[in-house]
């Protein structure tokens, strides 16, 4: 008979995490704990299990990582909207335009690529650059070349998103620090005793010789070699959970990381907008896409 296959947890996702656990503990209810012989540490289990709901939840619940993500790749189109109008008159035929062009382009770029910052470091970049070029002479610059209109929009959109992850803070502020992460390590001892439980069966079954009628036989050795159990059935449906979730976990990106909240709003350089967006190129090159939803363990 088969065992439990092992399975790494800490690179799924909160929602993948909490999608797998809440599988894996549905089909032990399908087979009943006291089938299994599980008892004990399917109470374990189901503790551990209530104390990460009911964190998950109010993370879930003070989560703007969806809306953060939006206005993240809003500010950026607006800047690459700017910037490409500006760029372009770099080429205009009135000489006197390409020379504002030339000068406002070098302030942008002295500030380097914002879109491959942190998104923090973003904000600031952005709010900092938004200044300056509202400053003379680059203002009279900007409203020769008609782009202060995508100027004023660039820098409403770095405002709107300050004022969301501001919110995003404040709302967090009572929150208990690594609340899911540690909620996360106890759920994973309790499941990863259950599949201790349930591989140590196996493997006491593969040990010890049968038992045959006239030989005497202890309400344990009973209950582990003759009883009708579903354990097979159980595993096997059990290594099923286990390599769809690996290959979703592959296919999904989830993070290496461990220690995150979901939530978390600061990124590695090189890193702009969340999962499934389909992010522009910049005038430094490619951006590199991280997903929104990041493990805690």
């Amino acid at each position: 008979m088969d065992t439990i296959q092992e399975l790494r947890l800490t690179p799924f996702t909160n929602s993948l995490y909490a999608q797998f656990i809440n599988d894996v503990n549905s089909t032990i209810q399908e087979y009943t704990p006291a089938a299994l012989r599980i008892t004990k540490c399917y109470e374990k289990f189901t503790s551990a299990l209530d104390a990460f709901d009911d964190v998950y939840n109010m993370q879930r619940k003070n989560n703007l990582t969806v809306e953060l993500t939006e206005l993240d790749k809003q500010r950026g189109e607006a800047y690459l909207c700017l910037y490409s109008h500006i760029d372009a008159d770099l080429h205009n035929l009135d000489v006197e335009k390409r020379k504002q062009a030339r000068y406002i382009i070098n302030r942008m770029d002295s500030y380097g690529n914002p879109l491959r910052k942190g998104r923090r470091d973003e904000s600031a970049t952005l709010n900092d650059m938004g200044k300056a070029l509202k400053e003379a002479p680059l203002s009279e610059y900007i409203t020769a070349l008609g782009q202060m209109d995508n100027l004023d929009s660039m820098i409403e959109a770095n405002d709107n998103y300050v004022a969301l992850s501001m919110s995003r803070t404040k709302s967090n502020k009572g929150r208990t620090l690594n609340a899911t992460r540690n909620a996360r390590l106890a759920l994973d001892a309790a499941y990863r005793d259950i599949v201790s439980a349930v591989n140590s069966q196996v493997l006491y079954k593969s040990l010890v010789d049968e038992t045959t009628s006239s030989e005497p036989e202890g309400p344990a050795i009973n209950s582990v070699l003759n009883a009708e159990d579903p354990l097979e059935e159980f595993i096997q449906t059990i290594n099923q959970l286990i390599a769809e979730y690996k290959t979703t976990a592959a296919q999904s990106g989830s993070s290496n990381k461990p220690g995150e909240e979901e939530n978390e709003e600061e990124e590695t350089p090189g890193t702009s907008g969340g999962e499934g967006t389909d992010t522009p190129e910049t005038p430094g090159g490619e951006i590199t896409e991280e997903p929104d939803d990041r493990p805690t363990v």
